[in-house]
């Protein structure tokens, strides 16, 4: 647009955005793609010429019987009786390639393919060839990278943000993150892909843990997401039926909820109370298991749940007496009556639970009679 003469103009006004870094960054990926184009044209032809060459031979030896000649496409059975199965690319995993450093081409032994996305703090590993496409094209590892960038801006924000916080103010007093960044940290530049592949179920556990990390520097990292966008894709999380991510979301939201109040209204209308309600539920059985990490999890992911409903509950009625229809004075009570563990994330939960309790029966007299009803003022 800017070479045609356009430019768009808003309110309020923003920076302008035709220098700005993520253009090298497709600009590196255009380049890394186009990079292939040689070599796999390059193989296409030498396939097509040793397909004729076996059609060739093949025709040769049969013509005689008046045996009709297969096209090459169907000739799978015939190649591997002939023995030049590596000489196919696609039927054979050996000839995998991959993008090293630098953007070089390396091959891929099989042995080598079992290369994965970690759960862990590790690298993550280049993307892995589509069988559906070209043989020998590597797929972009542009999402891979920026999640990568975005751990290693991570880890140096972790050490700027805790030398910032044990530094005094002008006036000797302890400097609070609540209203501001440190003036010495860069907004990370990733911060817009990460939010791109929440909705991948490739990378979306690994960006939700790094989401965490990254909200969990003050509440201005929190005000940074939601300024980029990231309310619409955690709402479509809310209706995932996946597991594996339902602990680590349930914590994001709970940062959301603390910070931006105004998503509370939004979120009552697309029911995800249900969401933190149904993590109560089906987690009860856990508060009678001897003192573990999962237990420990457990008890911490149902505190963000019972903070996240207290947060709903506040001054919103129409969310108390959602809560007071699906029975979280029940399951209230069943965790304030199992055992205590001595544990820190026990002692979290139950003050949580009782927090909500007070936010759930405030100017809410059906709520508030059958909590004396449940004699939940001496379990206390």
């Amino acid at each position: 647009m800017r070479f045609y003469g356009v430019h768009p103009q808003v309110t309020p006004a923003i920076p302008p955005t035709h220098k700005h870094p993520l253009w090298d960054s497709l600009d590196l990926e255009i380049d890394m793609c186009l990079q292939q184009l040689p070599r796999i044209l390059k193989e296409a032809e030498r396939k097509k010429q040793r397909e004729d060459r076996i059609a060739r031979t093949l025709g040769r030896k049969h013509l005689a019987n008046g045996v009709s000649i297969p096209r090459p496409d169907f000739m799978a059975p015939l190649v591997m009786d002939l023995e030049i199965v590596g000489n196919f690319p696609s039927m054979s995993r050996r000839h995998g390639t991959r993008v090293g450093l630098g953007g070089a081409i390396e091959s891929e032994d099989e042995e080598s393919d079992s290369d994965g996305d970690s759960d862990g703090g590790g690298a993550l590993s280049p993307g892995s060839s589509d069988p559906q496409q070209a043989p020998g094209y590597v797929c972009s590892s542009y999402f891979s990278n920026q999640l990568y960038a975005f751990e290693v801006w991570l880890q140096h924000a972790a050490t700027v943000v805790s030398q910032f916080v044990s530094d005094r103010g002008p006036d000797q007093t302890p400097r609070s993150l609540s209203t501001e960044r440190p003036s010495d940290l860069d907004p990370p530049d990733e911060l817009p892909a990460v939010l791109q592949v929440l909705l991948s179920q490739q990378f979306r556990l690994r960006a939700l843990i790094l989401l965490y990390r990254f909200m969990n520097l003050g509440p201005w990292a929190v005000d940074l997401a939601m300024a980029v966008g990231i309310y619409p894709y955690m709402t479509k999380l809310l209706a995932s039926t996946t597991t594996e991510i339902r602990e680590i979301l349930i914590l994001v939201w709970a940062r959301l909820s603390a910070v931006d109040m105004a998503l509370h209204p939004e979120l009552m209308k697309r029911d995800g109370f249900d969401y933190f309600v149904a993590y109560l539920a089906n987690n009860i059985q856990m508060q009678n298991e001897p003192v573990s990490d999962k237990v420990k999890l457990c008890d911490t992911v149902s505190a963000a749940s019972a903070f996240t409903l207290a947060m709903l509950c506040r001054d919103n009625f129409d969310a108390q007496q959602s809560c007071f229809d699906e029975r979280v004075l029940d399951y209230f009570l069943v965790y304030l009556q199992r055992p205590d563990n001595g544990t820190e994330e026990r002692a979290c939960l139950r003050t949580w639970i009782l927090l909500c309790l007070a936010e759930l029966w405030k100017a809410h007299p059906n709520a508030k009679w059958m909590a004396i009803t449940y004699k939940l003022c001496v379990i206390a």
